[in-house]
């Protein structure tokens, strides 16, 4: 609040200038394409065409042995196994087994 008599206080506009952040904002954009080109001339002799992939992985990558999903099936066989060996309702080494199935159903039925 002024008192009568006391100068008023100018106060500037509140805008960005346009010019300045047009000129800036179009300088970045120029340099970012002069760079963008001079990487593509630099890399274009270096890259070639994609190599080919075989069908299936080797089985040994280096010094690994890596075994293949499709090629061994030891462990789908052990996992049948046990599965099965589950379902059966019978007495083994004297702890009782029954289906999975079974079992849930007790457990709902709060038995």
């Amino acid at each position: 609040m002024s008192t009568p008599g006391s100068p008023r206080a100018r106060q500037e506009e509140d805008r960005v200038p346009g010019r300045p952040v047009a000129v800036v904002m179009g300088a970045v954009v120029v340099i970012t394409l002069l760079l963008c080109g001079w990487a593509a001339i630099e890399l274009a002799p270096r890259m070639g065409p994609a190599p080919a992939h075989p069908r299936r992985a080797p089985a040994a990558i280096g010094e690994v042995n890596q075994t293949l999903i499709g090629a061994d099936t030891a462990a789908a066989v052990l996992a049948n196994r046990q599965r099965r060996a589950l379902d059966r309702p019978e007495r083994a080494g004297g702890a009782p087994r029954m289906p999975i199935a079974e079992a849930m159903r007790r457990v709902e039925a709060g038995q």
